[in-house]
């Protein structure tokens, strides 16, 4: 009866120790793919831009009943310097809200762009209009979003231009010049699991049309 025990024992460790190294063996044998290209991407958003403007229920507004999911993971908050009752909040996992009374309303302002997460909001001390949005939350998380680059509004967020940097996926920070808007800094991490070459710190001149310039990498 001894010896069973013992036998058993030591069996139930063999599996305990095989069912432990076996998923680390097959981890390490699996070759992680390449990112779907952000031309890819850019183009499957495209398409459903088309979709959605010839939809039926495209005049349709929508009201969400629940079941309600966790919203959370604030990125950025910022105060307009020269418009002290207005806010923007940032969140990963969704969208870009505005507040024009101190907080006490909030309004998804970021609802039709190419991506819905947003990493970091920055606007200008000189103009109060300028807003600037990182997009692709930078935490490293399995339940990071990635996103298709910065954004630039000129009119408070009431429409938005995709000023590039798709294939970065994450953006960590985006800095106007205080003494020039035309000037704007951009740290861009990448991919989080895999290799890119759009990532480092990149710098524009003259308002983000030459966004493509890197400082630093």
């Amino acid at each position: 009866m001894k010896r069973m025990t013992v036998f058993l024992a030591t069996l139930m460790t063999s599996f305990f120790m095989v069912s432990m190294i076996a998923p680390l063996r097959l981890a390490a044998e699996v070759e992680v793919g390449p990112a779907t290209p952000a031309e890819v991407r850019m183009k499957a958003w495209d398409h459903h831009v088309k979709l959605r403007e010839s939809s039926i229920f495209k005049d349709v507004e929508w009201t969400a009943v629940g079941p309600r999911i966790q919203g959370g993971r604030i990125e950025s908050v910022w105060s307009v310097k020269k418009r002290k009752s207005t806010l923007y909040c940032g969140a990963g996992s969704g969208n870009l809200w505005k507040s024009v009374n101190n907080g006490t309303t909030w309004k998804p302002i970021f609802e039709s762009e190419s991506t819905s997460s947003i990493s970091v909001v920055t606007v200008s001390d000189k103009d109060p209009n300028l807003v600037w949005v990182g997009t692709g939350e930078p935490h490293m998380a399995r339940s990071s979003i990635a996103g298709t680059g910065v954004f630039k509004s000129t009119d408070a967020g009431g429409a938005w231009q995709n000023m590039g940097l798709n294939d970065t996926h994450h953006i960590g920070r985006v800095l106007i010049d205080p003494e020039n808007d035309d000037v704007v800094y951009v740290a861009a991490l990448g991919h989080q699991y895999t290799y890119n070459e759009e990532r480092g710190v990149f710098k524009t001149t003259d308002g983000g049309t030459g966004l493509g310039q890197m400082i630093c990498s």
